[in-house]
């Protein structure tokens, strides 16, 4: 019974947060609105992010090289060849698939710090040929946008756009978490040997969890370049995949919601921090020392294990 319940109340307040990011754009104006829809953009690279770390124990810092292609897909297909937001999009991810898979190829045999560095010099490839490859990319001037799609050119209509794309994303995730193949990665982080030992390859479980990951990556990136009129090198760049992992780890990767809180918390913050103080990134640094230090499983897992310690045992 208190399961159930615990269940209805979870939730109860999935729906009354969408509900509540439904509304937002008749609460507030289009600079709040505009910081919404960017922290919506990065919680679905977040989520997408956490199918490595959370699911799979694997910490990727270069997936913002994944993220960057779906955007120079997406933009590029549009204004140099014409096609349509939803037709790029499908090709964005494609492209960003076959990133994925010669990136994962190279990474999923490895774990650990060899992990690490393999995926930090694959998002420092892409930065390079984003920043170098001008006659395509635009090098440091950028790739200019392509346009919204019909019906959501304006800016809270694309905010809902993205919106109820986090919610397909999110939804879809949470029963990929928990089908076979979500437990066979969960297998991979908590016990590689064992699972080998039962018939399975862990390197195979990884590359799924890999391209699954960079598909919702893609995603973002597709609705990134919708919203940003550049798409610059400076969105493959390591401090962009940092970010995406801060977001993650503060937001809690051990819990399914964790990253989108992250993203909300660390992009809103950072809007109304360096709106005050140039010196935003040193607050930011702090914030995350706080989080580091007192809440190690992130904010929704510490509040999460404090939650089940208050409630009284059952006989």
């Amino acid at each position: 019974m208190t399961a159930l319940t615990s269940t209805t109340s979870r939730t109860l307040l999935l729906v009354a947060a969408v509900a509540a990011g439904v509304v937002l754009p008749y609460l507030t104006g289009q600079y709040w609105i505009g910081i919404a829809t960017e922290a919506v953009i990065f919680a679905i690279a977040s989520l997408g992010l956490n199918v490595l770390i959370g699911q799979g124990g694997l910490v990727s810092v270069g997936h913002a090289g994944l993220f960057a292609t779906g955007a120079y897909t997406a933009a590029l297909t549009q204004t140099q060849y014409g096609l349509g937001f939803f037709t790029s999009a499908l090709v964005a991810i494609a492209v960003t698939l076959v990133f994925t898979a010669a990136f994962a190829i190279a990474a999923v045999r490895t774990t650990g710090m060899y992990f690490l560095m393999i995926t930090l010099a694959e998002g420092m490839l892409i930065w390079g040929l984003a920043h170098r490859w001008s006659a395509v990319t635009g090098g440091e001037n950028g790739a200019v946008s392509g346009l919204r799609p019909g019906g959501f050119t304006r800016y809270y209509q694309y905010y809902w756009l993205a919106l109820a794309v986090l919610v397909v994303v999110a939804v879809l995730l949470y029963l990929f978490t928990r089908s076979k193949a979500g437990l066979r990665i969960r297998a991979t982080r908590d016990s590689a040997a064992r699972l080998t030992s039962i018939g399975y390859s862990a390197p195979t479980q990884r590359f799924g969890a890999f391209l699954v990951s960079g598909a919702v990556m893609a995603v973002a990136g597709v609705l990134y370049a919708g919203y940003y009129p550049v798409v610059s090198p400076s969105t493959a760049y390591l401090s962009t995949s940092i970010l995406f992992m801060l977001m993650v780890l503060t937001g809690g990767s051990g819990v399914f919601v964790g990253p989108i809180v992250g993203a909300v918390l660390l992009t809103v913050l950072r809007a109304a921090v360096s709106a005050e103080t140039p010196r935003w990134p040193t607050v930011m640094g702090v914030v995350l020392i706080v989080v580091v230090l007192f809440a190690r499983e992130g904010i929704t897992g510490t509040l999460r294990d404090r939650l089940r310690s208050r409630r009284p045992a059952t006989s």
